[in-house]
């Protein structure tokens, strides 16, 4: 599977991008900052618990969101602080 772009629109400016936390609690915490950052633009998919830790995948369109080019995989909740 491809992790640049979406078989539904083939933008290759959408970047799959994760969360990651402690405790369930901690994820949803993480989701809301997300959400509102991104203006509820996320669709958080392959909710897992791996390794002790909780991960939460979604897209993030780079043309209308390009400040998360800084913010790489895991830190995306210093960038919605």
């Amino acid at each position: 599977m491809s992790m640049i772009g979406n078989r539904s629109t083939g933008r290759i400016s959408q970047v799959r991008m994760f969360l990651k936390a402690g405790t369930p609690e901690e994820l949803v915490r993480l989701q809301l900052q997300t959400n509102t950052f991104l203006r509820g633009q996320a669709n958080y998919t392959d909710i897992q618990f791996v390794k002790d830790s909780w991960y939460a995948w979604f897209l993030v369109d780079l043309d209308a969101h390009p400040e998360f080019l800084g913010a790489i995989n895991g830190t995306v909740s210093d960038t919605v602080r």
